[in-house]
């Protein structure tokens, strides 16, 4: 469930007060407000040095995205809960930043991007913070001997030892703290959260390091837990998949592939997750001679793992290099991915992406709303076997757009608002990260490479239903071509979706014509 508006709004209103002064000393004016004349002068509480830092006023910012990104799929967080868990954080940051800066004075100063936000994980995310266990030691215990020359993360994983750690830890979830999230918050840390948490679990005693992965990663064997726990890879997903592709017998650079592929970027839902590691990387490994490159291990990865979201039924098993070849180079085709960008959740109600390859309309007669002759429009239409519409076949992809860049990218191809609207922009991207709505692109592609884009649509999950909100097709036209109408209405059918709630919002100077797809 998702963190209600009000709690977001909480949130970020924290964060906006989480600013350290820019003087050390502060005077503060109060009227007698009985006798309503006067003031009084008192000397405000004098501030550590270190509160009025840049990288300690960077360490509050990140507190509310922490907090936000721990309950975003857990629980519904409440206004009251929102500052709760804001204000308990400020304080264990507060003292977390104090003795860091009394153990390794000046060490936070440095540029590293990644001490502050490992400063704010442990303090949002550990020591009871979001239904985290109490810390091992206490913060005022840590006196370490050999920090003064040490930098700002070596300070803050030094601490993170001291906190969390009855037992020795291994280095990938040791690396946890430190991940940098500056290029992409919410993705960095929705993974630094996993593997802290497994970090925590592990270093304090509570459960073996396989015990501690399953929470999100079920599928894992013991050979692969043994293989992770001797990786000394400083990035802890990466050294999952790694591990995960080695114990299937792959060679080292399928385990590389699969750390690169936009699936195993991420922590995915748990049966995608489970089918990445036991049914698509197990496919990789097998075949790994055929694929030869790592590029196209990785392509293979995310072409079966997106098969595998649109059916629940979809195994590798029994599939053969080529035949996959060949679907590949479709599902390559419509597929557009970003560095540096901002990730989206999966949609909250389970939606289905759709990929058909060689699909025909059947014969049949569409009408797309507002496109009829009383508004001087052009249909209805004939489409089908013997018609120039729909009769020719078509790979159909319906994708879920799952990051920033890849929405203003739609928009581009659209020649919609999303393209370089900042007001648009900022709208969906506000219902995106809330899960009040999620965004699918609609494509069709023939045998000879064309790729057309022909539909942008948005689901709204709200009071237990999913229903269209909108779809637009390209302009000028705007309105969706006849083929799309019919996809729209196809994919909505199998998902659940309620596309008669339809509308378009878009000023429609006039109908244009649309040429057969």
């Amino acid at each position: 469930m998702r963190p209600s508006v009000a709690a977001l709004a909480a949130l970020l209103s924290a964060a906006g007060a989480f600013r350290a002064p820019t003087t050390q000393t502060r005077r503060r004016t109060e009227r007698r407000g009985f006798f309503g004349f006067g003031d009084d002068e008192k000397e405000a509480p004098t501030l550590e040095p270190y509160e009025t830092s840049p990288w300690f006023s960077a360490c509050r910012r990140h507190l509310a995205t922490c907090i936000m990104c721990a309950f975003e799929e857990e629980t519904t967080l409440s206004e009251r809960d929102a500052q709760l868990e804001a204000a308990a954080a400020d304080v264990r940051l507060r003292a977390l930043a104090k003795q860091v800066e009394k153990a390794a004075p000046g060490a936070m100063d440095g540029p590293s991007g990644a001490a502050p936000y490992g400063l704010a994980r442990l303090a949002c995310w550990t020591g009871g913070g979001c239904g985290s266990s109490p810390w091992q030691r206490e913060p005022e215990d840590w006196a370490p001997e050999d920090l003064a020359a040490a930098d700002g993360g070596a300070a803050v994983s030094a601490l993170a030892e001291h906190l969390l750690e009855k037992y020795e830890a291994i280095p990938p979830l040791r690396a946890s703290v430190l991940l940098d999230a500056t290029s992409d918050p919410q993705r960095t840390n929705r993974v630094a959260l996993r593997f802290l948490r497994a970090y925590a679990a592990s270093g304090g005693g509570e459960s073996s390091v396989r015990s501690a992965l399953q929470a999100f990663a079920p599928s894992i064997t013991k050979k692969a837990a043994a293989a992770y726990c001797g990786s000394l890879e400083a990035a802890p997903l990466a050294a999952l998949r790694k591990a995960q592709a080695k114990a299937l017998g792959a060679p080292d650079w399928v385990g590389d592939a699969a750390a690169a592929s936009t699936f195993g970027a991420r922590v995915n839902e748990p049966v995608v997750e489970s089918f990445f590691d036991q049914d698509a990387l197990r496919w990789c490994a097998t075949h790994a001679e055929e694929l030869a490159e790592p590029s196209t291990a990785s392509l293979a990865l995310d072409y079966l793992c997106e098969m595998r979201r649109s059916d629940d039924g979809y195994s590798a098993a029994g599939r053969t290099p080529k035949t996959v070849a060949e679907q590949m180079d479709a599902y390559a085709l419509s597929s557009t991915v970003f560095d540096d960008d901002e990730a989206f959740l999966p949609n909250p109600r389970g939606i289905k992406p759709l990929f058909l390859e060689g699909a025909v309309i059947p014969r049949s007669n569409v009408t797309v709303p507002y496109d009829e002759p009383y508004n001087f429009g052009h249909g209805p239409y004939e489409l089908g076997p013997g018609t120039d519409r729909g009769a020719k076949p078509k790979t159909v992809r319906v994708e879920e757009i799952l990051s920033l860049k890849r929405l203003i990218y739609e928009g581009n191809q659209l020649d919609n608002c999303l393209e370089d609207r900042r007001s648009s922009q900022v709208k969906y991207v506000m219902r995106a990260r809330q899960r009040v709505s999620s965004f699918w692109s609609f494509t069709l592609s023939d045998a000879a490479g064309k790729l057309d884009h022909v539909l942008l649509l948005e689901v709204w999950h709200l009071r237990g239903q999913n229903i269209v909100r909108q779809a637009e097709g390209p302009r000028p036209r705007t309105l969706p071509s006849p083929e799309a109408w019919h996809w729209m209405k196809v994919w909505c059918e199998r998902e659940g979706v309620d596309w008669q709630t339809w509308d378009i919002y878009s000023r429609l100077e006039q109908i244009y014509p649309v040429e057969p797809l």
